[in-house]
């Protein structure tokens, strides 16, 4: 179980935001702060209102005996967390040896933070007792600092920046201060054991309009039972997982706080659930759009949704049902527009994972029309261009990984290439796992056409992954169906090309980079002349709209795979640069372990696997970097995607390979709880060599598929009142499992499972069995 108590060197996340899953708040401003404990300074509330502000900070300043205690480092015993929820802290410490305190923060709105103090003497006589709440605002207009201003009887501290109005407000009798820091202070004589509590508000609004009364006068009644009421809701939305490491303990359930931040209800007028991408200090206000397709650049992956979907369940099947639902109708439909990109191949995933926990036949039929027009796009012309059954990702950001050395097209610097030109081996296997997917839901569904369509479809993927493993490819180009290495052929100005021909062995597709000194346009009226593989005469046009406009230069990929190149057509300005190559089709990725089974002979793969996951020193790495060359490097480089190890993680356990999953599944948890213990939020990625942080601080990327961890040990929830355990356990040590009253524990081949009226069952080995508080199947 994870303690009552963290300290903060615990892997704990110290965002704290609103919970916009159960409530819509429309356009109000959305703040999310960050606490910050460092030994030289205070207690600090951070944010930047989404960098509406530079800088905005709640300090308090305990007072005893007219003595201000601020640095951490003064305080008699430093702080430890008490209480932690998604939006709620509690912090316990001794400010001096006289008296103890509190100090409480809990956000019921996005424009609202709430706290108390309370500061209780501890000593056998009295002393004058209480604190300061202190405020400091760094607007862009070095005018708008925070000022002391009366309404009222009420004095309060208020500032303005880029039009948001911020008020600080303590209720009760108080008195401003100006030095050391403007403040507002609550002291008194207290007895021993006597406790004075100090309530204070933070109130963000749009515009210069008065702040209402009722921010002023009303405050809980009874802030104990607001937050016990808190903690009550908290326990139907999370699942405890208590181990031997305590760090583990505490990692898996930050990354369940972490998933609810992301969650947004639609609009007021129904139940639908978006996401949030993301929801830091610094990140602008989100308009949930649910109601019209999204726009492709404001669209969330849907393998962010795979994570969510892993990082909420079992807890919260509705709310995944809800979310999928939303997500699926926001999506444009398949050629509907011209940015009509396809949705990440994992979709009819998705829904049999959440149909497995929900067993709502109505569930898949009401989303199985748009599934299996979703999935049947893949293998449209305009997403197979040479209609041999194994489409092409349209673009690198369809992918979901942030570099490549080879797609990734803002990469300029590199030999790159679209990622549209190749086949990869997996996108093969994602695409088999998404048609076995939807011929599970057709059999449900009895939809026998559909079955039949997607037996063909999985044949002809077998085939050509079955060409893959014969020919020892991961990745090839689409029409030559060959892989090569990267070679640079010309480098220079046009006028200094070589006259005759450029020998191209093998034959291959060919980029060009084009450099002028100025990018004001796009080039026009060049043309590439030479032979295809087979010797024929090709003169190829180099259409405007063919031409892509990267950071710096022009690229061009032929559509032709030239044997050689006799000449480029047309002319430049005198200074512009060109670069003649082709690009790395042998790079070895995450994605193409999908593909692996140890039953089948391809040795490729299983280099990359000796070498990445079974070799001694694997242990050293967290989670497997995008890149996964062989031999491996020493030591590891490269960041975590955290959805692509969790892709392999699920690929592993439908192997059978539950130690395999289990070693890699620790190896990236490991990952995650160095960058909480160092930043104290989950990033977009970590460094699989050191676990440092990459990318935005609570982005939707960082979400942690835990549930993995429960299929990892057999465990599948499905209510607080029914509960499997099945497979192998490969968890060396005992595991315990709570949820609503549930707990199960697992320990190598024995599972206890105790209901929540107190039933307890017993289970040893492997077999699967279902156990309910009615009876046992």
């Amino acid at each position: 179980m994870c303690p009552t108590a963290y300290l903060p060197g615990d892997p704990v996340n110290l965002s704290f935001c609103a919970d916009l899953s159960q409530q819509f708040f429309g356009s109000a401003p959305d703040a999310v702060w960050q606490v910050k404990l460092q030994d030289n300074g205070p207690i600090t509330l951070s944010t930047s209102f989404g960098l509406r502000a530079q800088s905005f900070q709640i300090f308090p300043v305990f007072m005893a005996n007219r003595v201000g205690f601020r640095k951490i480092s003064e305080f008699f015993s430093p702080p430890q967390f008490r209480n932690l929820l998604p939006n709620h802290l509690q912090l316990g410490l001794s400010p001096s040896p006289v008296c103890s305190a509190t100090f409480d923060i809990w956000l019921p709105a996005p424009d609202r933070l709430d706290g108390r103090i309370s500061v209780k003497n501890t000593d056998n006589v009295a002393h004058e007792l209480g604190a300061r709440l202190a405020a400091e605002l760094i607007g862009f207009d070095p005018r708008n600092g925070m000022t002391l201003t009366r309404r009222k009887i009420h004095t309060y501290l208020k500032g303005e920046s880029d039009g948001l109005q911020i008020s600080v407000i303590v209720d009760g009798m108080h008195k401003p201060t100006i030095s050391p820091e403007l403040a507002l202070e609550n002291t008194k004589l207290l007895s021993p054991g006597e406790t004075l509590n100090i309530f204070w508000r933070c109130k963000v609004s749009e515009g210069t309009k008065p702040e209402d009364d009722r921010v002023f006068s009303i405050f809980p009644v009874n802030w104990d039972a607001e937050i016990a009421r808190q903690e009550l809701a908290q326990q139907t939305r999370e699942i405890s997982i208590t181990t031997p490491n305590l760090d583990w303990d505490i990692a898996l359930r930050m990354a369940q706080h972490q998933a609810q931040h992301h969650l947004s209800r639609a609009d007021a007028d129904n139940d639908s659930l978006t996401l949030i991408a993301t929801r830091n200090p610094h990140s602008q206000r989100h308009t949930p759009l649910l109601k019209a397709p999204i726009a492709k650049k404001n669209r969330v992956s849907a393998l962010s949704v795979w994570q969510m979907v892993h990082a909420l369940l079992p807890a919260r099947v509705d709310d995944c049902v809800r979310l999928f639902k939303s997500y699926l109708n926001a999506l444009p439909k398949p050629g509907e527009t011209q940015d009509a990109e396809l949705a990440f191949p994992v979709l009819c995933q998705t829904a049999w994972i959440i149909h497995s926990y929900l067993d709502h036949k109505e569930f898949l039929e009401e989303l199985y029309p748009a599934l299996r027009t979703s999935l049947f796009a893949w293998f449209w012309r305009q997403n197979d261009a040479d209609q041999d059954g194994l489409p092409e990702w349209s673009s690198f950001e369809q992918t979901a990984l942030s570099d490549s050395p080879t797609f990734n097209l803002l990469e300029s610097q590199r030999l790159i290439t679209p990622i549209s030109t190749v086949e990869t081996l997996g996108l093969a296997a994602l695409l088999m796992k998404e048609c076995q997917s939807l011929n599970l839901m057709a059999r449900v569904i009895s939809d026998q056409q559909t079955q039949k369509v997607l037996t063909t479809l999985i044949k002809k993927l077998e085939i050509r992954m079955q060409e893959f493993r014969q020919n020892g490819l991961l990745t090839r180009d689409r029409d030559s169906h060959r892989a090569h290495s990267s070679e640079l052929y010309f480098e220079g100005s046009l006028d200094s090309l070589p006259k005759g021909a450029l020998k191209i062995e093998p034959a291959s597709r060919l980029n060009i980079k084009i450099k002028p000194s100025f990018q004001a346009r796009k080039p026009s009226g060049l043309g590439l002349q030479g032979a295809d593989a087979e010797g024929h005469v090709v003169n190829e046009a180099l259409q405007s709209e063919a031409i892509q406009w990267l950071p710096g230069v022009f690229l061009y990929t032929s559509k032709a795979i030239f044997s050689q190149l006799d000449d480029i057509t047309g002319t430049l300005e005198p200074d512009t640069q060109i670069s003649i190559y082709r690009a790395d089709l042998e790079q070895a990725e995450i994605g193409h372990l999908l593909a692996w089974d140890p039953n089948l002979d391809f040795p490729a793969l299983q280099e990359i696997v000796d070498a990445w996951l079974l070799a001694e020193d694997v242990g050293q790495t967290f989670g497997l970097p995008k890149q996964v060359p062989v031999p491996k490097p020493s030591p590891a480089s490269g960041t975590a995607n955290i959805a692509w190890n969790g892709l392999l993680i699920q690929h592993l356990l439908t192997l059978g390979e539950q130690d395999m999953a289990f070693q890699l599944f620790n190896r990236l948890l490991n990952g995650a709880i160095v960058m909480l213990k160092q930043e104290h939020a989950l990033h977009e990625s970590f460094s699989v060599a050191n676990g440092q942080a990459f990318g935005k601080a609570n982005h939707i990327t960082g979400v942690f598929p835990i549930t993995l961890f429960l299929d990892i040990l057999g465990i599948k929830i499905y209510s607080p009142t029914k509960v499997s355990v099945s497979g192998v356990n490969p968890v060396p040590w005992p595991v315990t499992v709570r949820y609503m009253g549930l707990e199960i524990t697992r320990d190598q081949k024995n599972s206890t499972i105790t209901m929540p009226d107190g039933t307890t069952h017993h289970h040893f080995g492997s077999a699967h069995k279902t156990f309910t508080m009615q009876d046992t199947e």
